[in-house]
């Protein structure tokens, strides 16, 4: 899913992220506004971007950590600016997934593995194997009607 956050201070007082989503294609639709106040946000800009994310954290908002990330850098990044008023981020979760993949291995397949299996096809099975009869009668309590066998309907 392509995800984008705009990050905008408004005022001297307030912070305001909003959330989209591409549900259809090409289209951007918001998922949720939050006003922060801007106080807190500096507040917990002082001491740390664990903090940071935690402020910025809400259950309305609540991205997951490589976006989290992200937005708390672009917020400080944001605070830092004199001319700056707002940013934009984009994400598409695809690239963070994909990108933690790796390329599997190629196996190189060796002489000797195919010569066991042919070894296992040519060896001999015990003398008297092929003369066996073939289990023709079963020793059991159950009785089966022989015109039950033969009787059978041929739709199901």
């Amino acid at each position: 899913m392509k995800q984008k956050y705009v990050i905008k201070k408004q005022d001297d007082s307030e912070l305001v992220i909003q959330e989209f989503a591409e549900l259809d294609k090409d289209s951007m639709t918001l998922l949720c506004e939050e006003v922060y106040d801007k106080k807190k946000i500096e507040s917990a800009l002082k001491k740390n971007k664990e903090s940071l994310i935690e402020a910025l954290r809400t259950p309305n908002l609540y991205p997951a950590g490589i976006f989290a990330e992200k937005i708390a850098d672009s917020v400080m990044a944001l605070f830092e600016s004199e001319d700056r008023n707002s940013l934009e981020l984009f994400f598409d979760d695809y690239d963070y997934i994909a990108g933690g993949r790796k390329k599997p291995a190629r196996i190189e397949q060796t002489e000797g593995e195919t010569a066991d299996i042919t070894n296992l096809l040519e060896e001999e099975f015990e003398e008297g194997f092929d003369e066996k009869p073939a289990v023709d009668k079963l020793n059991s309590t159950i009785k089966v009607d022989e015109d039950d066998l033969t009787e059978f309907d041929e739709e199901s």
